[in-house]
């Protein structure tokens, strides 16, 4: 037997054999909800094509019955790229054991140099964000090419200030979440020493 009909063919043959011995008085209870997942269910990644960006979203939820009916049209702001989806829940009888990741690709077209935040949401509600930089590397905040020792420091010298404080800087806030916290240090540090 091929390993894609163990892997899809028993749980959906499963499936139709307990469907069909419940009752239909069961069966009408059945409705679909709105389903937020967690940040946990949520990887998002970003990559350049042709100098075109791309978001790739998947979500891991590890059980079946989930429907994304929208993944949602980009919405841009300056450097804030965000999306609202909708997820929704079957609330009914459902006896798939298997259920594969749910992915998607967001094409974000082209993209000037900068630093660039993309929020992934279901029906308004954020469930995950991602900081990426175009035509630097992420964390390099004086812009020479390099995530070195004076990127993290200068980011550090700056930490516990937020959007509209004298010693904010918007390029040290490196997640883009308007204040320069751990995070922002813990970004840079991933990328120490790329060039």
């Amino acid at each position: 037997m091929s390993s894609r009909l163990q892997y899809f063919g028993i749980p959906l043959l499963a499936c139709v054999l307990i469907l069909a011995i419940i009752p239909r008085s069961v069966r009408s209870l059945e409705v679909w909800i709105i389903y937020v997942p967690s940040s946990d269910d949520v990887d998002l990644k970003f990559w350049m094509l042709n100098q075109t960006g791309y978001i790739n979203v998947t979500l891991d939820i590890g059980y079946p019955c989930v429907n994304v009916s929208s993944w949602g049209e980009i919405v841009r702001d300056n450097s804030s790229l965000s999306v609202s989806s909708e997820i929704w829940w079957w609330t009914g009888f459902c006896w798939c054991f298997i259920a594969p990741p749910i992915l998607h690709t967001y094409d974000l077209g082209y993209l000037e140099e900068g630093l660039y935040t993309f929020r992934f949401m279901v029906l308004g509600m954020e469930v995950k964000r991602i900081p990426f930089a175009v035509g630097f590397i992420l964390g390099d905040v004086n812009r020479d090419g390099r995530v070195r020792i004076d990127d993290i420091l200068a980011i550090a010298l700056a930490f516990g200030s937020y959007y509209g404080d004298p010693e904010y800087e918007p390029y040290l806030d490196v997640n883009g979440d308007l204040k320069i916290r751990v995070d922002d240090v813990l970004i840079a540090a991933e990328n120490f020493g790329r060039e």
